[in-house]
């Protein structure tokens, strides 16, 4: 079952219809994650707040501000991700229909022995890949932190971009 969790829910309306709902207060939520009826996994996501914006009573962005966390569960008989992505920003925004999510500062994701770190992280659900750099671009005042991915056995990478495919596991 999903759920949302906070201690305090509001929401916010327009013309009658849902605008957006934001969770305060330690938010949690779990949603479970479906294509074409087909179950994919399910993700956990926590912070200090969760905002949901609609489009025509439909959730169309999901923000989530302050301690910003969360861990992706792929489906055992998911064969595109065989192991758990669990990531970290001050604050991720996932827009459900084109699937992508943007960690904003401090980013990070770590998945199987793979640990990157980077001022910005834009990741595509779809096509497994992700595209990190030192900032968001229309961020002009966020402090630079340049991408670094770091394996077991091997030097750490620095530079100023990266692009890496969690599906092949190579960048």
């Amino acid at each position: 079952n999903d759920y949302m969790q906070g201690t305090e829910m509001t929401s916010y309306f327009t013309n009658s219809s849902i605008d957006s709902l934001e969770i305060t207060g330690m938010a949690k939520t779990l949603y479970h994650i479906f294509e074409d009826s087909l179950y994919k996994g399910k993700n956990n996501a926590t912070g200090d707040t969760i905002i949901m914006l609609f489009n025509n009573n439909n959730l169309d962005v999901l923000k989530i501000l302050g301690g910003s966390e969360g861990k992706y569960l792929p489906n055992e008989n998911e064969k595109t991700l065989e192991s758990p992505i669990n990531y970290s920003a001050n604050t991720i925004e996932y827009h459900i229909e084109n699937e992508i999510s943007n960690l904003i500062g401090s980013a990070r994701i770590k998945h199987s022995n793979t640990d990157l770190s980077a001022g910005f992280i834009n990741l595509n659900w779809r096509t497994k890949i992700l595209n990190a750099f030192p900032k968001i671009h229309s961020d002009s005042l966020a402090v630079p932190s340049l991408p670094v991915i770091k394996e077991p056995g091997r030097d750490p990478m620095i530079g100023d971009s990266l692009i890496y495919n969690l599906k092949s596991k190579k960048g």
